[in-house]
């Protein structure tokens, strides 16, 4: 009996990876959709611990939201193998990783007393572009924005009572020493490339010459950091 169900319990973390996959599937598309799986499987027991270290610290409520990430997650991880769609499933878990922190800043209090926890759904952009494309990527880095802002014009949740202790409550600062130049990046044209300008270009071989994609011009005389 042993015997037998080794090769089953051997080749298990193949055929899970799999799920998605359809017999026609190109190679690139299996490659990414076993990826989405492993990507997805491989958040959930971080959600665990860290709903788990919530609880510890006595937040019954906020402990619960990270949680709740391993059910929703494997629920969008079935209906990926029932349907075979790379793109419901992603944006499945792209929506996973943006709501949730939100949710999970109303609970601990705002955006200070949460650690900043909200920032967390910056890897649904990440996930989007990694699996659907710049496309893709762009719009939920937007929603991440959005999101974002939403976050901060709810800060703080006057009536949620955090009650971890301070030193339980990460702070971060960050300082611009006097002097350090702060870049904007907005659209130009042609005209911002003068004699002396400092350029970076972005350039891809083409029939055996470089040829600029994208060029980022410095004005004033300041070089952009690249």
């Amino acid at each position: 009996m042993v015997a037998r169900a080794l090769p089953r319990i051997s080749t298990m973390p193949d055929r899970l990876l799999n799920i998605g996959a359809k017999p026609d599937d190109p190679p690139e598309l299996r490659r990414r959709k076993r990826l989405m799986v492993a990507f997805s499987m491989a958040v959930m027991p971080t959600g665990f611990v860290w709903g788990a270290i919530y609880y510890v610290l006595g937040e019954t409520t906020a402990a619960a939201v990270p949680i709740a990430y391993m059910p929703f997650a494997a629920a969008n991880l079935a209906a990926f193998a029932r349907t075979r769609d790379l793109d419901q499933v992603r944006r499945g878990q792209c929506l996973l990783i943006l709501s949730l922190p939100f949710v999970l800043h109303v609970a601990l209090g705002g955006f200070e007393p949460s650690s900043g926890v909200v920032l967390w759904s910056v890897l649904a952009p990440f996930c989007a572009l990694v699996f659907g494309g710049i496309g893709a990527g762009s719009r939920w880095l937007v929603a991440f924005s959005q999101d974002d802002l939403a976050s901060r014009l709810r800060m703080p949740v006057d009536d949620v009572i955090n009650r971890m202790a301070h030193g339980d409550v990460v702070k971060y600062t960050i300082v611009v020493p006097e002097g350090i130049p702060i870049v904007t990046v907005k659209p130009g044209d042609r005209s911002l490339l003068v004699p002396g300008a400092k350029v970076f270009v972005f350039a891809q071989t083409r029939d055996g010459k470089l040829t600029a994609m994208r060029a980022t011009v410095g004005r004033n005389g300041f070089a952009p950091p690249m």
